[in-house]
């Protein structure tokens, strides 16, 4: 287990491999059961650090929370869901992954037991497009609140006529 205090963000970007496999799985709660070796080397963080903390350590600041938000609620309910992500290592640096979000459900509960991302890095025209509207959505949590950073999300897809699967799909790379 790690300090509750999270690491000061660098403008450090970290190169990810996308011909390396890159795995986590939580359990339904965001709290991290096993990454494997290649995403534990992203994080910087030593395996025994990682296992049992919230999956949120490594969420960066500048990631929206109505993304991650939004993606964890269709996940909750049960829906396989993408997302193209900015995570924040040990050291301060980031890297961006472009997630498969997927899920098993316990038998008996019919409950969500665990939560599996699959990544893999996305395309740099993907990370400084959505760079710029992430930037612009951070701050308007920051400056405002995340329920104004909602509404805006929330009225920015109405306005395209597209759910957040629409939206994100335009960016993904050989799902």
């Amino acid at each position: 287990m790690i300090p509750n205090s999270s690491p000061t963000p660098t403008n450090i970007e970290k190169h990810v491999y996308g011909s390396k496999s890159i795995m986590c799985k939580t359990d339904s709660d965001g709290i991290i059961e096993y990454a494997n070796e290649y995403f534990v080397e992203l994080t910087e963080y030593k395996e025994g650090e990682i296992m049992g903390e919230s999956i949120e350590l490594i969420r960066h600041p500048e990631m929206p929370r109505c993304i991650s938000n939004k993606i964890w609620e269709q996940v909750i309910s049960k829906k396989k869901v993408h997302g193209i992500l900015r995570f924040l290592s040990k050291s301060g640096s980031f890297f961006w992954l472009q997630v498969k979000f997927d899920f098993k459900v316990n038998e008996q509960t019919r409950e969500i037991s665990n939560v599996y991302f699959y990544a893999k890095p996305p395309s740099r025209m993907a990370i400084l497009d959505l760079n710029k509207f992430y930037n612009k959505l951070v701050k308007m949590e920051n400056e405002v609140s995340l329920e104004v950073a909602n509404t805006y999300f929330n009225g920015f897809l109405e306005n395209k006529n597209i759910d957040y699967d629409n939206f994100i799909s335009k960016y993904l790379e050989n799902v």
